[in-house]
């Protein structure tokens, strides 16, 4: 597998003249002479040439087989479409090759039309209330950094909005502290260095793209510029300073959604999250609370995972004890959409570290599943009814948001979710208003 994907990396990184050196080979000498020069591209990256990181470091291959490696990604290149080199195949080829991953670590890719919705329900509503100057996201269970990647192009991208002023960065500047911003942590060392790869390369390219009118920018990705992706035990290390708890203002993820593998690894989760770990549980539980334990007061989390604890009596606790003492915003049914590589029907959750606020959640309940399989997910009936719904409404609560604040609230009025009647109101005159005038 390590052979195999290492051609993949190689032809990926050869693709987009990232660096020097690390080009496809038809021969095993040059595999290894390749992915030795992508070890030494960047400090992050040095896991590359680590046999315990990248195994194929331990056991040679025969030139023949080296050649069909060549051949086969010549044939089934894992290309990126031309305006954005964003290295997904990589991922995807990673979780089809490697059985291990699958079954054992769980690893499932998250699409990005989906880790596109978790962004709109919580990162830029984090991003509005405390701004990108000292932002901290993570997602704790990143595999393949799907979503790092996402995440670091929306924080690159983020600007202050309404009468928000922000200082003037140099050219360089946003991009150095989308980095600093986006946090990973993953419990397959492999799969770290495969995100830790991309986000280097999506700085890499951004500052050679954009040299031309900035000639002061670097021609590679400093060694200094942060690449904070890295392998631990998500729910068991206690040392890792990535998991420092109440340090990220949001937190964004696609836990797994397996059962413990052995009887230690059940006791020793159930130990650290007794809260939550009833019965038989399934890690998605005993993630929920490290993502929240994770946030600052006040912080977002948005996660894609197992609907199984809606219906199961594992989850029972978890409902009727653990949830009602947090703000719960939404819970979206996505079980009936066709997500690729999940086989476990899911459910879209929101919530904030904080005492429920009003009594109201936004729910968006399943009516049927798709009536086949899309040709592209993404477009999928029961998907874009979802986003639809969802970005209709969260559509509304910044207009009514932005209303408020221009108006000012209802005198004494408790805090609520949904927008005041006062902004209600004014919406809707503002729109007869429209009606009259067309």
């Amino acid at each position: 597998m390590s052979w195999v994907h290492a051609g993949a990396v190689l032809w990926w990184t050869n693709s987009h003249n990232l660096f020097p050196g690390a080009t496809p080979a038809s021969t095993a000498d040059g595999i290894r002479e390749g992915v030795k020069r992508l070890a030494e591209a960047h400090p992050s990256l040095n896991g590359f040439a680590d046999p315990q990181q990248t195994a194929l470091w331990n056991a040679g291959i025969e030139d023949t087989e080296a050649q069909a490696i060549h051949e086969l990604w010549e044939k089934h290149p894992p290309a990126d479409p031309p305006c954005r080199p964003h290295g997904y195949l990589l991922g995807n080829a990673y979780q089809a090759l490697s059985e291990e991953s699958r079954k054992h670590r769980a690893l499932a890719q998250t699409p990005r039309y989906i880790t596109d919705l978790l962004l709109d329900l919580a990162f830029h509503p984090a991003a509005a209330r405390w701004g990108m100057d000292s932002f901290q996201a993570i997602d704790p269970s990143c595999g393949t950094g799907h979503i790092l990647y996402e995440m670091l192009a929306a924080a690159q991208a983020w600007t202050p909005g309404g009468r928000r002023t922000e200082r003037l960065m140099q050219p360089g500047e946003r991009l150095e502290r989308a980095l600093h911003v986006v946090h990973g942590v993953d419990l397959d060392p492999y799969a770290v260095l495969i995100a830790r790869l991309r986000l280097v390369a999506a700085a890499t390219l951004w500052l050679s793209a954009n040299r031309v009118n900035h000639p002061t920018l670097p021609d590679r990705m400093p060694d200094d510029w942060p690449v904070n992706v890295t392998a631990a035990d998500t729910l068991l290390d206690r040392t890792e300073p990535l998991l420092e708890r109440g340090r990220y203002h949001v937190v964004v993820g696609n836990p797994p959604y397996v059962t413990p593998k052995t009887a230690e690894q059940r006791d020793a989760v159930r130990a650290s999250y007794p809260q939550v770990c009833h019965m038989k549980y399934a890690l998605s539980l005993p993630f929920h609370q490290l993502m929240t334990d994770l946030l600052v007061p006040g912080g977002w989390c948005a996660q894609l995972t197992a609907n199984s604890f809606m219906k199961r009596e594992f989850g029972r606790r978890f409902v009727e004890e653990y949830l009602p003492r947090q703000d719960l915003r939404w819970v979206i049914d996505t079980a009936g959409a066709y997500i690729p590589g999940h086989g476990t029907p899911t459910v879209i959750l929101v919530h904030r570290n904080q005492a429920p606020v009003g009594d109201t959640v936004s729910a968006v309940l399943g009516i049927r599943g798709e009536p086949a399989k899309p040709e592209d997910p993404s477009r999928g009936v029961v998907w874009q009814s979802i986003a639809s719904k969802v970005r209709e409404k969260l559509a509304f609560q910044r207009l009514a948001a932005a209303a408020e604040r221009e108006i000012g609230p209802e005198p004494k009025s408790p805090p609520v979710i949904e927008p005041s009647v006062k902004v209600v109101k004014q919406l809707s005159l503002f729109g007869e208003s429209l009606a009259d005038a067309a």
